[in-house]
């Protein structure tokens, strides 16, 4: 069977992973891909002189992405280059990607978007809330004050915001299911679910 290559959009803090997580409990035959499993900081734009450029999806780069894409579509395992991870070709693969189907590269392989929306405040919260929690900031009050500190001087001042607004439009430009993020998790998985076997069956019949 070629793997059904799912995109799962979202602002950081919308619960992607958590998603991706909870619908691998419950598909079985899957197995997940991260953003930061092929893009490491020094693979992105300068966000500032990206965003005053107009936000062109297709200046970030995820090296060797494609590449894997393809090989997981012709039923080969792959291995992540960041994280050393195995990936194996299964029924279904959940991907995290920011910017849905429109970077080049990879909008061939993607059989199904779904973009978590919430507002960009919650968003945040959510984000900063999940950070200071981590073991590593919880016991260290200056290392949690720091990090909120930059993140929020990024996100003021350094063009994040308008990064992840941008990010946003191009995923709800292109997806195929748009989930409310302000509901709770277990009802976002269970429409996701629901609704990929309807698109998935959808597809079959066409075919």
């Amino acid at each position: 069977m070629t793997p059904f290559i799912i995109a799962v959009a979202g602002m950081p803090g919308a619960g992607k992973s958590t998603l991706i997580r909870n619908a691998m409990q419950t598909l079985g035959d899957s197995d997940s891909l991260h953003f930061d499993d092929y893009t490491r900081g020094t693979d992105y734009p300068n966000i500032p002189e990206w965003v005053a450029a107009g936000c062109d999806p297709n200046e970030w780069i995820s090296p060797g992405l494609a590449e894997d894409l393809s090989r997981l579509k012709a039923g080969h395992a792959v291995q992540t280059p960041n994280t050393g991870r195995r990936v194996e070709p299964r029924a279904s693969i959940l991907m995290e990607e920011p910017f849905g189907r429109s970077r080049n590269a990879i909008a061939q392989y993607i059989d199904m978007v779904v973009t978590i929306d919430l507002p960009i405040d919650i968003a945040l919260a959510r984000r900063l809330l999940r950070d200071i929690n981590t073991p590593d900031m919880v016991g260290s009050a200056e290392k949690a004050r720091d990090h909120v500190h930059s993140y929020c001087r990024r996100f003021l001042f350094e063009s994040r915001r308008e990064l992840i607004l941008a990010g946003q439009r191009c995923a709800l430009q292109s997806c195929d299911l748009v989930l409310d993020g302000t509901k709770p998790m277990a009802a976002l998985t269970s429409k996701f679910l629901t609704t990929l076997d309807e698109f998935r069956r959808g597809i079959s019949q066409r075919s």
